[in-house]
């Protein structure tokens, strides 16, 4: 089990998170399991926004030379795509889970990140933990 709890602490949604494309990738597990985001906003600011979850099979996305094939950004159901997103300025404590029993699974790539893409509003404040389980 690997685990994060300040993967973002503090962070300033006025702007977007972990836009540049060496900024914030996590090594999966490989072999299966789960891993999650858990999410804090508050409304300080009325953020409004997406969280996105990119992932990579790039062996060095922290490089920019080592970008050969660029990231993918996961297709997400509901409630992920709905109610999560921070789509009207309210406070957001949230888990995205991705594995084999919950809504996404887990993705099977080397690397993964969330992403926020500031629409308007937002203040410091975000925080994001990680947690990483491998397969049973």
């Amino acid at each position: 089990m690997s685990t994060s709890a300040a993967y973002i602490r503090n962070g300033d949604t006025t702007g977007n998170i972990n836009a540049g494309a060496e900024q914030g990738w996590i090594p999966l597990l490989q072999g299966g399991g789960t891993i999650g985001f858990q999410v804090n906003l508050p409304a300080t600011g009325a953020p409004i926004g997406v969280f996105n979850f990119d992932i990579t099979d790039d062996e060095q996305p922290f490089n920019v030379n080592g970008h050969f094939l660029g990231f993918v950004t996961l297709t997400l159901a509901a409630p992920y795509s709905t109610t999560y997103q921070p789509t009207d300025g309210l406070a957001r404590a949230v888990n995205f889970d991705f594995g084999p029993s919950q809504v996404v699974p887990s993705p099977s790539a080397r690397w993964i990140r969330l992403r926020y893409a500031r629409t308007s509003g937002g203040a410091v404040g975000l925080n994001v933990g990680v947690s990483q389980r491998e397969g049973v």
